[in-house]
């Protein structure tokens, strides 16, 4: 590569809205050739600089796995976690079972987990058979039967049993009518040899211990060699981190060999893949790399930020690739050659670009602040693609010239001149097709069943977390926790169990709460000693078990049910707290955020195509063809029956509606350049063969991206993201090669008249 090559670079760039239809507004890229020229030096060191800083930040990226972090603070739910954690402390929890364990091995077990760092208690056997409820027991029967189980107690406690085990044996032994209360609260603990237990543990999931105090708790559980499984909160946050660490690099190394391969056979010359590598990985590179500048990424974003701007990025550097191969049949000098493509290319790039942009600026606005995340970190990804398009494509390009023409091969992409002329001839046929097929796609995208909380973060079928919690369900049922948060009164708080037990339409399988202390003891010291569990700085807790799963409609409806119940007893001041609680609440503020940034995603993308078209109905035109292709990709999870992650939704309808126009604005450019000379059959067919290899390639490309994140993924929302983007691509692509030529012909003339 000579000097007067390397000086191809970025010379000046004027303002990024230099000449969109021919209005000086829109950056370009000035080149300069002859001599040596420092600024393309310069503009290489500073690339390199930032690509080598950002790898060294990549380490120090701060990934937050909790959603309840992005909800809007003035939420009950918030405000009564926070609450909570000042007056209680933190608290997380494990569920274990484990098989084929005797009483005594399991209830060893259980003393030994006890000693575990962090796990401050456990709600096992003793929390049914212990000192308290044995005196309370005694103190039910006559002086001769209390005489008699005394003395059972004490000989099989001489001959080395346990207290819990001897007093387990001592149930056993009762009449049917006496024990049946024993055996409803052991239920929840055992099922044959099988056994339950709920570890607490004084940790949060985000803490950098938590993986050795599991591997402490795990090892304990190995001595007993039995099965075990484990699920819960921690373990689920656990489980999530693992598979997105190590699931993003086998996405990774899955998607790029794949789509070089997509590259290679759809464009003119393998010297083309050293253009996309490198215009891709410095963006990709750094946008990570920049990531570890803000307080932290959720793990959405992390999981889809490689795959995802691997998909955004290539888009502009395709156009710009496959525009300068149709350039070199008119234009023979390199240098005025990519002068050429880039005055053909740059405002379609940037259009799209920043449609794009705005789409993810619209998740800005959203209340549920993981919207913020996501718009920011793949807005940034936007810029950084695009200008690493502008800047260092048209360098390589030009540097690469002679390679690129050397290393011609055949292009393995069907002529779509004959597909040009069947979508002319049945241009008919495709309207009414689309236009019956719109008010359905509306119908089933809008009434899909959607999921809302934790229950869409965590293992989708078929992952070990899944099968694990399955396992647990499948043997003890559900045991979904509810936390009621009230001002301290021991009369409201015994009134409230009261009516809480007595209200058969709850599945309440246990209630805990400082009223509960009185059917133990009436001691004053004992009393005292255990009202901190329930009482604190003049707040209590009532500790709810349900048989119900954390999210559907019957857990919203007893949700409601225990709202009720507080609003009687004219407790205003009282929050109740649970996963159940955090999915109505995430479900709550999430659907209202769906229209409000979909409203501004759209009319933002509006006002760019206005700007770059100045056209009064191409606005309207281009988002209406891809509005419905969104619509027909999130159709098809009703039509197959899958439940569908909600905040999934949201996000790809929004990322489907800024990605997908790209092809939209580079097919209207193309056509209306066209339109200049021809009549507009004859543009219509010319610009789906000039266009269709690009919009082609990339809807392939953004496609790839999205099924592997779909297929490797086994979290239930991000699996649900990549599969949702895959059929959007299709029918983006579809849309916009099919139905858009038929509203360009149709309104051709009005279109002609809007022009301002």
């Amino acid at each position: 590569m000579d000097k007067r090559t390397l000086c191809i670079g970025l010379y000046s760039i004027k303002m990024i809205f230099k000449n969109v239809s021919g209005v000086d507004h829109i950056y370009i890229i000035k080149l300069k050739i002859g001599g040596v020229c420092m600024k393309h030096k310069l503009t290489w060191i500073v690339i390199v600089i930032l690509v080598i800083g950002s790898i060294l930040f990549m380490g120090s990226i701060n990934v937050n796995y909790d959603l309840k972090k992005y909800l809007p603070k003035d939420t009950a739910l918030v405000e009564g976690i926070d609450l909570y954690e000042n007056h209680f402390g933190t608290s997380s929890y494990i569920v274990l079972m484990v098989e084929d364990l005797t009483l005594g091995e399991s209830l060893a077990l259980y003393d030994d987990l006890l000693t575990t760092e962090e796990v401050s208690s456990i709600d096992f056997i003793p929390s049914v058979l212990n000192p308290f409820t044995y005196a309370s027991f005694l103190s039910s029967v006559d002086l001769t039967t209390a005489s008699i189980i005394q003395g059972q107690m004490d000989t099989m406690m001489g001959l080395g049993l346990s207290f819990e085990e001897s007093f387990y044996q001592v149930v056993m032994s009762l009449p049917d009518e006496a024990k049946e209360s024993f055996l409803t609260s052991l239920d929840q603990y055992q099922q044959g040899n099988d056994w339950r237990m709920t570890l607490t543990l004084s940790i949060k999931a985000s803490d950098p211990s938590l993986d050795g105090v599991i591997d402490q708790i795990e090892t304990k559980i190995e001595t007993t060699e039995s099965p075990y499984y484990l699920t819960g909160g921690l373990m689920s946050t656990r489980f999530t981190r693992q598979a997105i660490e190590g699931e993003i690099m086998k996405i990774t190394w899955i998607i790029i060999p794949l789509i070089l391969i997509i590259l290679l056979l759809m464009t003119p010359s393998f010297a083309d893949l050293i253009v996309f590598i490198i215009v891709s990985g410095v963006a990709i590179i750094i946008n990570l790399g920049t990531n570890a500048l803000l307080p932290d990424v959720s793990f959405i974003t992390q999981s889809m930020a490689i795959a995802l701007q691997l998909a955004i990025s290539l888009d502009y550097i395709i156009f710009i690739v496959h525009r300068n191969h149709e350039d070199r049949k008119e234009v023979t000098d390199p240098t005025l050659r990519i002068q050429t493509t880039l005055s053909h290319v740059k405002s379609p790039v940037i259009a799209s670009a920043l449609t794009t942009a705005v789409s993810f600026l619209a998740l800005i606005f959203m209340r549920f602040s993981i919207g913020m995340d996501i718009g920011i970190v793949f807005m940034k990804a936007v810029i950084l693609s695009v200008l690493s398009s502008l800047i260092i494509g048209p360098m390589l390009i030009r540097g690469l010239d002679l390679w690129i023409e050397k290393s011609k091969h055949r292009v393995f992409i069907p002529r779509f001149s004959a597909f040009a002329r069947f979508v002319y001839r049945f241009r008919f046929v495709f309207l009414v097709t689309f236009l019956l097929l719109i008010a359905p796609a509306y119908y089933f995208q809008s009434h899909n069943q959607f999921i809302y909380g934790e229950s869409s973060l965590t293992g989708s079928e078929g992952s070990s977390y899944y099968d694990d919690e399955q396992e647990v369900v499948k043997k003890f049922g559900y045991h979904t926790q509810m936390v009621i948060l009230m001002e301290e009164d021991v009369m409201k708080e015994s009134s409230l169990m009261t009516l809480l037990y007595q209200d058969t339409s709850l599945p309440i399988q246990s209630i805990s709460g400082y009223p509960s202390l009185f059917n133990l003891t009436s001691d004053p010291l004992i009393l005292s000693t255990l009202e901190g569990n329930f009482h604190q700085d003049g707040w209590a807790r009532i500790i709810l078990d349900l048989n119900m799963p954390e999210e559907s409609d019957e857990s919203f409806t007893h949700y409601q049910t225990i709202l009720n119940h507080l609003q009687t007893l004219e407790l205003s001041n009282a929050y109740v707290l649970g996963s159940t609680s955090a999915a109505i609440t995430i479900k709550d503020v999430i659907e209202d955020d769906y229209l409000f940034v979909n409203l501004i995603a759209l009319g933002l993308i509006m006002i760019v195509i206005f700007v770059t078209f100045k056209n009064l109905l191409l606005p309207i035109i281009l988002p209406l063809v891809i509005v419905t292709s969104v619509f027909l990709a999130m159709s098809i999870p009703y039509l197959i029956g899958d439940p569908l992650s909600f905040l999934g939704y949201l996000i790809v309808s929004t990322i489907l509606l800024g990605a997908t126009i790209d092809y939209a604005i580079l097919f209207t450019k193309r056509y209306i350049e066209i339109r200049k000379s021809k009549s507009a059959h004859e543009s219509i067919q010319m610009a789906i063969g000039d266009t269709a290899p690009s919009i082609t390639t990339s809807a392939i490309i953004f496609g790839i991206a999205g099924l592997s994140v779909g297929v490797i993924s086994s979290i239930l929302t991000i699996k649900q993201i990549g599969l949702q983007i895959a059929l959007g691509a299709f029918f983006g692509m579809l849309t916009v090669l099919v139905l858009l030529p038929q509203l360009i012909y149709i309104f051709d003339k009005w279109i002609v008249k809007s022009s301002i």
